[in-house]
């Protein structure tokens, strides 16, 4: 219920139904249920021309998911921002 509703907002992924990705995946966009999927997004340029900017972000760890428990911050501290 809950994918059908992100469907119908989602233009480019309307076509990628449960049944249709349990056959074998599926790329996006895919607009519509008889659409074959794409199977290379950006081939020859990207929606913004030939080139894009990649920019360097600083990496920040969350403190609301890690896999082992920070020496510098408590689980109890961690879990109180949640």
């Amino acid at each position: 219920a809950i994918w059908d509703e992100v469907r119908s907002l989602w233009p480019v992924g309307a076509g990628l139904s449960y049944a249709r990705l349990e056959k074998g995946g599926l790329q996006w966009p895919c607009p519509t249920e008889d659409h074959p999927g794409t199977t290379v997004l950006h081939k020859d340029r990207f929606p913004t021309g030939e080139r894009t900017a990649l920019k360097q972000i600083t990496y920040i760890p969350s403190l609301r998911w890690s896999p082992t428990p920070s020496r510098s911050c408590s689980t109890r501290a961690a879990t109180s921002i949640i």
